[in-house]
């Protein structure tokens, strides 16, 4: 999520504006420090503009492999 976030240019706050949620939760699940529900990834992903699944793929296999699963 940092990684796209950051690729887009985009600041923790206007992330968590377009997410509707708050910019200190946004932060520490960036930093693995709480855990995010599938509803807030799902906010969290349409802020950023790609689907749900690519942020989870970009967890799970990390970014370089990312666009191939998507693209599957």
């Amino acid at each position: 999520m940092r990684r796209l976030r950051a690729e887009r240019g985009l600041p923790q706050e206007r992330l968590a504006f377009e997410a509707g949620l708050n910019r200190t939760y946004l932060s520490a699940v960036e930093r693995s420090e709480q855990n995010i529900s599938l509803d807030n990834i799902a906010r969290i992903a349409k802020g950023l503009g790609v689907e749900a699944s690519t942020l989870l793929v970009r967890e799970l296999h990390g970014s370089e492999n990312a666009q191939e699963l998507t693209a599957a």
